[in-house]
């Protein structure tokens, strides 16, 4: 019996080795930008912190809702307007990966663009479609220079940047607010914010700044296929 001893040996080591082996894990990213890795059972996973640098989304709240807010604009077809708006919101987690598997970072801020042809590699894959999307539809009432009613129908489509900024989606760039003008005349403005900014200041209300431009593409006055600009603040609170 010589070979008893190495033979036993052998079995030893595999059953000791195949004892202390991990099952394999089960890995995702969270929304703060650390990472959480499972191996078998709940009891049994462990979350690593964010590395330094790593994207962390304060406005990454899920679900969605109403909200209703106020605004503010000046246009070339009005000295100014004040109204109110209210609008539906879908959101859900901001992707903290690109579509080559990268850290995103603040790639997303410039989503409408594509970081002029490498957005691939810097913008989250969720910025190209969106992750907030909705639909707001506002009433303003226009004083000075074109007296009047406007009616707002904007779609909305927003990426997420690290911390409370969001932007317009790579979609969200191509899809114009319909703006329909009551008063002197009637009209319909198309006209697209291709980098809206908007700050979460709290949980619930956010402010944001949208400069616009477009075209005016019916008027009752033949007034038609003019250039259009218009810049707008607003607040908003969700319910």
């Amino acid at each position: 019996m010589p070979t008893a001893k190495p033979l036993a040996a052998t079995l030893l080591v595999v059953g000791i080795v195949t004892v202390a082996s991990p099952a394999a894990a089960t890995c995702f990213h969270n929304d703060d930008g650390s990472v959480t890795c499972c191996a078998g059972s709940a009891e049994s996973c462990s979350t690593t912190p964010a590395k330094k640098g790593a994207p962390s989304y304060k406005n990454a709240e899920r679900g969605h809702g109403a909200l209703v807010g106020v605004s503010a604009e000046t246009a070339r077809t009005h000295d100014g307007a004040v109204g109110v708006h209210v609008g539906w919101r879908h959101r859900r987690a901001p992707s903290p990966k690109t579509l080559v598997g990268e850290a995103a970072g603040y790639g997303a801020l410039c989503a409408p663009i594509l970081c002029a042809g490498i957005g691939f590699e810097e913008v989250p894959s969720s910025a190209l479609l969106g992750d907030e999307l909705g639909i707001d539809v506002g009433i303003s009432r226009r004083f000075g220079d074109g007296d009047g009613y406007i009616v707002t129908i904007q779609p909305i489509a927003r990426a997420s940047a690290p911390g409370r900024i969001r932007t317009a989606s790579l979609l969200g760039a191509f899809v114009p607010e319909a703006a329909i003008g009551f008063g002197d005349s009637r009209s319909l403005t198309l006209v697209w914010y291709p980098f809206p900014i908007e700050v979460l200041a709290t949980q619930s209300s956010r402010i944001s700044v949208e400069a616009g431009i477009g075209a005016r593409v019916y008027d009752s006055n033949n007034d038609r296929a003019k250039a259009h600009w218009k810049a707008r603040l607003r607040w908003s609170l969700a319910l």
